[in-house]
């Protein structure tokens, strides 16, 4: 089990990004998705229960959680967990 969690760049960068949208249209909403982000990343078994193959690549070292209407993409190296991407679930719909 992965010791520590942290953050790419981008992956810092598209979790703000994805709160900031949520709290434009619903404040307790943003509120709620940072509360169960949070609360999985201080219980790394917790992370690693709901961590699932990456839809259509279930080959790649990466995994997926879903929290709250967006998919969080993280990869295990070592002792460390690092969160690499945030995309709201409907952004899997696009061409």
């Amino acid at each position: 089990m992965s010791a520590r969690v942290l953050f790419t760049d981008f992956g810092r960068w598209q979790l703000r990004g994805a709160v900031d949208r949520l709290r434009r249209v619903d404040p307790e909403a943003a509120k709620d998705f940072l509360s169960e982000v949070e609360r999985l990343l201080r219980a790394p078994k917790k992370l690693a229960a709901r961590e699932t193959p990456i839809a259509g690549f279930p080959e790649f070292p990466s995994r997926e959680v879903r929290v709250d209407g967006h998919r969080i993409f993280i990869r295990r190296m070592a002792e460390t967990t690092w969160i690499v991407g945030v995309w709201p679930i409907e952004r899997e719909s696009r061409t």
